[in-house]
């Protein structure tokens, strides 16, 4: 389940900040070789996206900080929550530009071939690499599910650490800033902004190395 895809997440805290996507795709590679505190700025990323729901209008949309340093089907368990869809073994991302898809592997996956697109197993991938070197990317529900809606995540900015409120406090969960919608919305109904917040900060809590065994 959702849950279970975040148990292992480790993230660090830090107040070191940079906002510029390629100059962090140049710090990451420079300290995937260097062994100094510094390496660890990488591995407590966040990462500000903005969720467009494909093929409506007016447009709808979430903004959000979502935590790097994780897998794509722990990703997959964020954006589920994030976005109100359900829970599902057969999410799917797909990097148009570099045209990889990540999915969930089943038995019957041994025979998906696509001319176009390399298939790569979801659970065995972390998206640090892939969301510092593209800038859009789309989550879809690939069966099972045939009402779910798409969506166009735009990767808008990296953070090594973000502080919230009037005391500073860092983030250690997924945040939804802002939404564009309708009150007449079939997707987004009955669940408020303030609300899925509250079940992000309780399920997917982000721990520090520091205080896990």
């Amino acid at each position: 389940d959702k849950h279970t895809r975040l148990e292992n997440n480790n993230v660090y805290t830090s107040i070191f900040a940079i906002d510029e996507i390629d100059t962090l795709i140049k710090y990451y590679s420079y300290m995937k070789a260097q062994n100094t505190k510094e390496k660890k700025i990488m591995d407590q990323l966040f990462f500000q996206v903005k969720a467009i729901r494909k093929g409506i209008k007016p447009p709808r949309w979430r903004r959000a900080y979502v935590p790097g340093n994780i897998t794509f089907a722990q990703m997959a368990a964020v954006l589920e929550e994030i976005l109100d869809l359900p829970a599902s073994e057969w999410y799917e991302f797909e990097f148009y530009n570099r045209k990889y898809r990540f999915i969930e592997w089943h038995e019957d996956d041994d025979k998906i071939s696509d001319f176009y697109y390399t298939y790569l197993n979801a659970p065995d991938t972390f998206v640090n690499e892939w969301m510092l070197s593209n800038s859009w990317f789309t989550f879809r529900i690939r069966s099972g599910h045939e009402e779910c809606p798409e969506y166009r995540i735009e990767i808008e900015k990296a953070l090594s650490q973000i502080f919230l409120g009037k005391e500073k406090e860092p983030l250690t969960y997924p945040l939804i800033l802002k939404e564009i919608s309708i009150k007449e919305d079939d997707c987004w109904m009955g669940r408020t902004i303030v609300s899925i917040n509250d079940i992000l900060r309780e399920k997917y809590f982000l721990r520090s190395e520091e205080h896990t065994s």
